[in-house]
């Protein structure tokens, strides 16, 4: 299991597991981003998925089709801290990677309903 950690238990990287869900065949893919590169603002899960599209690990039309997932399957939206991710243990290590799920039929209906609710 490999982890990376600066001296003061702060990640310096995050792991992320990519997930094709299309053609009814999932392909999947990690990576390793580093958190520490300068100019590089990753306080919430919405600024590494930016990030992701700039770099152009993604295409940009799959922006709208991208939804992050905890190693469990539970949805983790966006807004949410990425420091919170960490300190849940996703994303620490290559074992335990935060998911991105590219193309889940789900997301739009999922969508829908929390819309609904607001």
């Amino acid at each position: 299991m490999s982890m990376i950690m600066c001296s003061a238990d702060i990640p310096l990287a995050i792991w992320v597991h990519y997930e094709y869900m299309h053609n009814g065949h999932p392909h999947t893919a990690t990576q390793r981003i580093r958190l520490d590169l300068p100019q590089f603002k990753c306080e919430r899960l919405a600024h590494l998925t930016n990030y992701i599209f700039a770099k152009g690990y993604l295409p940009c039309k799959a922006r709208s089709l991208v939804c992050w997932k905890g190693a469990c399957g539970k949805h983790i939206e966006e807004c949410v801290k990425v420091e919170d991710v960490l300190s849940w243990g996703e994303g620490l290590c290559e074992s335990k990677p935060l998911r991105l799920v590219i193309g889940e039929p789900l997301r739009d209906s999922y969508i829908s309903q929390v819309s609904r609710q607001c």
